[in-house]
């Protein structure tokens, strides 16, 4: 299932868009349309992704080589949203009502380059800037803080103003720390030399495999005694792990060497400290590196399992044994097999022969084999009985408005080579 298909488009493919002025009416379609949504909550929070289905998406140095910098970071509670500018809302009762970031090509929630720059760069103290509503206290104690943050934070620096100042249009915008104001031609960077900010994705899943959930924030708006609506919406759980990946290049500032991996460093630290994504300012978008996230989980679970109910007298205490991450069962059929995408008319699919359903007992159906697991439901289909349970065939389809098939053509058994 490809997420954002279904957060954007498959969500609605059953919506009911009617508006009645007789309650009756108007009630029977609210009821409709909310046993909709509920469903298509439902399946949006029990969507489960795997570290190997992830890996493909995941950046590495066989894709960009050495000067790849990576970290990984976990969300905390209460978790990470993102994209809350996108129209998601009817106005229907049961509706997830703001919008989420999918990537396109694999529909899972990602972290673009542009944003984890911009936030990288408001820890800076922008002196180029003079529209900014900040005051210069602010940008030195931003210069400071980047200092600070800064591995080591001892540097000899005698103009630490000046300094950041090239380090920042540097990074963010390829311009030569060392040009000396006069070729403008030597103002800017050669493109390969310039730090380059890649999208972050999704590296392990939370727990259960699962990285998708619902919350609900309560505006009061400007009176505090108002009584809020609340405007349920979709975010990324806790316990999820991103790989931040950057390709970061050493440079040299009035004589001071930064290698690559002091800028990794520097961005996670300012990371940790600022969050990601929206509605910081009310918890969300909160990190902690791997070893730190599993230092408190170890602690929680501990302190859990002291105040717990005593065992009984003889028993002995168990070591506790992490659960291995969600894996679905392999693959049984060539990968071949698996279409890719979403079917389009008289399309061909391999698929599997189901024995009937109890509510269709002289009917078989047939499970159509697809990268994304469920994408198409089963389809019954008398001519399927001539074969047997298992049999592996090959039929031609029809699709509906829904990217369902609606009809199956042209069966053929395959045969084992």
């Amino acid at each position: 299932m490809n997420l954002k298909y279904a957060f954007y488009k498959g969500y609605y493919d059953q919506f009911d868009p009617c508006r009645f002025e007789d309650k009756p009416r108007k009630e029977a379609v609210e009821a409709h349309n909310k046993t909709v949504f509920e469903d298509k909550n439902k399946k949006l929070t029990d969507y489960i992704v795997n570290e190997e289905l992830l890996k493909p998406i995941i950046p590495n140095e066989t894709q960009y080589g050495d000067q790849l910098e990576t970290f990984n970071l976990v969300t905390i509670y209460p978790g990470l949203f993102s994209g809350s500018g996108y129209t998601h809302e009817t106005g229907s009762k049961g509706e997830l009502m703001l919008g989420f970031f999918f990537d396109h090509t694999s529909g899972l929630p990602i972290l673009p380059g542009h944003s984890i720059k911009g936030v990288l760069r408001s820890a800076f103290p922008r002196y180029d800037a003079p529209r900014t509503t900040e005051a210069q206290e602010i940008k030195l104690s931003k210069t400071h803080y980047v200092l600070s943050r800064l591995e080591p934070s001892d540097l000899d620096i005698s103009d630490k103003r000046k300094w950041v100042d090239k380090l920042e249009k540097q990074i963010f915008e390829g311009i030569n720390p060392n040009w000396d104001g006069r070729d403008p031609k030597t103002k800017y960077l050669s493109m390969g030399k310039h730090d380059v900010f890649l999208d972050t994705v999704i590296s392990k899943p939370s727990v259960g495999g699962k990285i998708l959930g619902i919350d609900a924030i309560t505006p009061h708006g400007d009176n505090p005694l108002k009584d809020p609506i609340p405007l349920p919406f979709i975010k990324v759980l806790p316990g999820v792990t991103w790989q931040f990946s950057f390709l970061l290049h050493d440079t040299t500032i009035d004589g001071i060497e930064i290698k690559a991996e002091q800028k990794r460093k520097l961005f996670e630290a300012i990371l940790l400290d600022l969050g990601i994504g929206a509605k910081t300012n009310v918890g969300y978008g909160q990190l902690l590196s791997e070893e730190k996230y599993m230092e408190l989980f170890n602690a929680e679970l501990n302190t859990h399992r002291a105040t717990a109910s005593p065992k009984p007298e003889g028993k002995s205490e168990k070591p506790y044994q992490p659960k291995p991450p969600f894996q679905p069962p392999p693959r049984q059929y060539p990968n071949h097999y698996y279409f890719s995408g979403i079917p389009k008319k008289d399309d061909d699919l391999h698929g599997v022969i189901l024995p009937p359903s109890k509510n269709h007992p002289d009917t078989k159906r047939i499970q159509f084999l697809t990268q994304s697991d469920g994408m198409l439901n089963n389809k019954r289909d008398a001519a399927l009985n001539d074969y047997p349970d298992g049999a592996v065939v090959i039929v031609r389809v029809v699709m509906d408005n829904n990217n369902q098939v609606s009809a199956i053509s042209n069966i053929r058994l395959v045969t084992k080579s």
